[in-house]
């Protein structure tokens, strides 16, 4: 018998997920890769983008 168990997002508590749950390299470079969806990636992207130094 084969069990199959969903990915849930890491921020699936905070709602609003949306695409595929994948494992992704942190924005920051470093540590662990985390599951996270489509549309969190996205938002972790443009935060990240947001403090990045001129």
């Amino acid at each position: 018998m084969t069990e199959r168990f969903e990915l849930a997002c890491v921020n699936a508590r905070h709602g609003g997920c949306a695409g595929e749950v994948i494992f992704r390299e942190p924005v920051t470079g470093r540590g662990p890769a985390l599951l996270r969806c489509d549309h969190h990636q996205a938002l972790s992207v443009e935060r990240a983008e947001k403090q990045r130094p001129v």
